[in-house]
């Protein structure tokens, strides 16, 4: 993320002089929100997961939770972070942001279909943003995207037993 930003600064350095790393929740002093970016009068905080299917060197891995899980005790899901952004206390601007690496016959973008149904069940959701990116010399990582989601609010939350 680091060195992805420092891009952008040096690209837009009047858009993007004020960045933060790992901000501290305002109601959750002990946890912190990947980013924070102040630029144009808006403040951004934004929540960061990667998702990739193989490893470095080339095994498979399960990333797939760090999407997807809804359980609050895993605490570190896209999913479980929309609820926890949207009930922060941070002024601004709310987003997760899922970047991950492309391999064959595993599709970043299904992974993100999930998440977004999965989503929009606890949270008012904005369609994603995407912007794909390949050739890049790494020998297992080299194409993938970048997909962002505006938090928009909560959804109040429907107890499926009760509705029986």
């Amino acid at each position: 993320m680091r060195l992805v930003l420092d891009e952008m600064r040096a690209a837009r350095p009047a858009s993007y002089s004020r960045i933060e790393f790992a901000v501290p929740y305002p109601t959750e002093r002990r946890q912190k929100c990947d980013l924070a970016v102040h630029a144009g009068g808006e403040h951004w905080f934004i929540e960061v997961k990667m998702w990739r299917l193989m490893e470095d060197n080339g095994s498979r891995t399960t990333t797939s939770s760090h999407v997807l899980s809804p359980y609050a005790q895993h605490r570190r899901s896209a999913l479980t972070d929309c609820e926890k952004l949207s009930r922060s206390g941070f002024t601004g601007r709310k987003a997760i942001l899922i970047y991950g690496y492309e391999a064959e016959g595993w599709s970043l973008s299904l992974v993100v279909d999930a998440f977004q149904t999965l989503a929009r069940t606890r949270t008012h959701l904005s369609e994603c943003q995407v912007a794909s990116f390949d050739g890049l010399c790494h020998p297992i990582h080299c194409s993938g995207a970048v997909y962002g989601c505006e938090l928009l609010g909560i959804t109040p939350h429907i107890d499926v037993n009760r509705l029986q």
